[in-house]
């Protein structure tokens, strides 16, 4: 998945957890730390997703140099 998808999702999912608040304001510190969580693994994800595509482009350029 590219950053730009993952920035999307993660927009999305803000503003829905922001909505939730606003309806229910006892779960604000509780959902703020799901939140937090929820992003640190997302950007995890998205980092390893994006080292592996670096990765298969750097060989297929180095497969071209060879020929």
């Amino acid at each position: 998945m590219m950053i730009h998808e993952m920035v999307t999702i993660c927009r999305a999912r803000r503003k829905i957890e922001i909505t939730r608040d606003v309806i229910n304001h006892s779960d604000r510190p509780r959902r703020g730390m799901k939140w937090a969580l929820a992003t640190t693994f997302l950007l995890t994800i998205s980092v390893s997703s994006l080292a592996e595509e670096v990765s298969t482009d750097l060989v297929a350029m180095a497969g071209e140099d060879e020929q």
